[in-house]
């Protein structure tokens, strides 16, 4: 019964992980990135393609797996936010589920659930699961990896970590360390160690192949951040190393990521309640069981090293640890920020379960008001191009084959990915032609002195009642 239960749990779990995490996937944080629009096209290119292979030099590089689903997604429901998202929301609801199913190996089901609630609204997993991205894919083989170990299911835990070298950049160091854990463990009884290498070198080895093919492609991105691959002097190195763990330190629990792109309510990455029961779960790890509390800190210190050791320079506004904190490249550590949280609520569950559940609740709310209440940045809605997205649909909506617009709209890559391939998109000239419809961006406002008086304009307003954009319809 109680497997059942579980099951159950776990199942429910999932659906209300995913149905949160598409709520407003379109509207919340308005927009989309440029990268993501790079991750879809990249996609549809492998699919189209007739020659399958395990990695695409597309934007410093990607495993295409992934990809693969992404495209399945956009080939069933068309070009949308919705479809290039869709393979990062179903990880970050399978993240829940396993994460919840691991807890139960730990902790009374009171407290795993309470702990996979909290781990449900958490404001940076939301973050990255609501990005095409590989982060959340990353998380779930970490989780399922750690499930394996410690169930000393050895071939499956091979399997685990070669798949996983597969999804995010981030996910490659913590494969080491578990492959060093299953050494430790196995010392005695090498072969079983050889177990979990030679499976994840099988299912790892088209994409080991292509590395060793391939070697600039495939490390290209890792290079590109490390900050021992950038021709800096040592003393650089050393202030860039020491102002990136300055700044991600703070990013836990203060300043939070100072791009507002992963940060969209200028928030600390947990809250204080979640930080508080870190510490406090934390402290019951090293007092009760202390070779568990020296795992967690191995692979949040993997974690962390692998952010601070990461460097992004831009010269036109630099400063020491730029690019940190990065949600992104420590989104390793938000699985093991809410195990050692479960240590402290079940604490809590032993003086008062309705305490637990009082405080588990206080995180839930506190976490969703900062994703889903979050103030409109004007740089995010400018950045995201949220303006493009709305003329993309108004685009697409209309009955118009033929659109004239400016320069600055045509050249959006929200524009030229999400408009029907059915509709033409032209340069915008002179004088209006009656056939069309034509979108005139603000830049270019006093043109509208020369539409002729049967045109209807609307304007086209941003969330802050200012005219981005003038449509103008032809006469009927």
């Amino acid at each position: 019964m109680t497997k059942k239960l579980n099951w159950l749990i776990c199942l429910i779990l999932f659906l209300a992980a995913f149905l949160l995490r598409l709520y407003k996937i379109d509207q919340v944080t308005p927009g989309m990135w440029g990268d993501e629009i790079t991750v879809g096209q990249a996609s549809e290119n492998l699919l189209l393609s007739r020659q399958i292979t395990p990695f695409v030099d597309v934007n410093y590089g990607h495993p295409t797996p992934l990809l693969y689903l992404t495209g399945l997604a956009i080939k069933l429901f068309g070009r949308s936010v919705f479809s290039l998202r869709l393979t990062s929301v179903i990880f970050g609801s399978l993240d829940i589920a396993i994460f919840y199913l691991f807890l139960r190996r730990w902790q009374p089901l009171s407290v795993s659930l309470a702990a996979s609630l909290a781990f449900l609204f958490s404001y940076p997993h939301l973050i990255v699961s609501r990005f095409a991205y590989e982060m959340t894919a990353a998380i779930f083989f970490q989780i399922l990896a750690a499930l394996f170990l410690y169930q000393k299911k050895y071939l499956a835990l091979g399997l685990a970590l070669g798949t996983g070298l597969f999804t995010y950049l981030g996910f490659r160091p913590l494969a080491l360390v578990f492959l060093l854990l299953a050494l430790i463990i196995n010392f005695k009884k090498i072969n079983r160690f050889f177990l979990v290498l030679g499976a994840a070198i099988f299912i790892s080895s088209p994409l080991l192949y292509y590395s060793l093919q391939q070697p600039d492609q495939f490390w290209a991105r890792a290079k590109n951040l490390s900050v021992f691959h950038q021709n800096l002097p040592t003393q650089e190195i050393v202030k860039e190393v020491l102002g990136a763990a300055q700044r991600s330190s703070l990013m836990i629990f203060t300043t939070g990521d100072p791009n507002p792109r992963q940060n969209p309510a200028g928030k600390p990455a947990f809250d204080p309640l979640t930080a508080c029961l870190l510490f406090t779960g934390l402290v019951i790890l090293f007092r009760r069981q202390r070779r568990l509390f020296f795992i967690w800190l191995l692979f949040s210190l993997t974690v962390f090293f692998s952010d601070i050791f990461s460097l992004e320079r831009i010269p036109e506004f630099h400063y020491y640890g730029l690019g940190h904190p990065n949600i992104l490249r420590l989104s390793g550590l938000i699985p093991l920020v809410y195990f050692s949280l479960a240590f402290g609520l079940n604490q809590l569950k032993k003086i008062s379960l309705s305490f637990m559940t009082i405080l588990t609740v206080i995180i839930i709310v506190i976490n969703y008001l900062w994703y889903f209440q979050q103030p409109i940045s004007r740089f995010n809605y400018y950045v995201n191009g949220a303006g493009m997205l709305e003329l993309a649909k108004i685009i697409n909506a209309g009955p118009y084959k033929t659109v004239a617009t400016s320069s600055q709209i045509i050249n959006d890559q929200r524009i030229q990915y999400f408009v029907s391939p059915q509709i033409s998109l032209k340069l915008l000239t002179l004088p209006f032609s009656p056939d069309q419809l034509t979108i005139i961006d603000s830049a270019l406002a006093s043109q509208s002195a020369k539409i002729p008086s049967q045109f209807t304009v609307k304007p086209f307003f941003n969330p802050w009642q200012e005219t981005d954009a003038l449509l103008i319809f032809p006469p009927h």
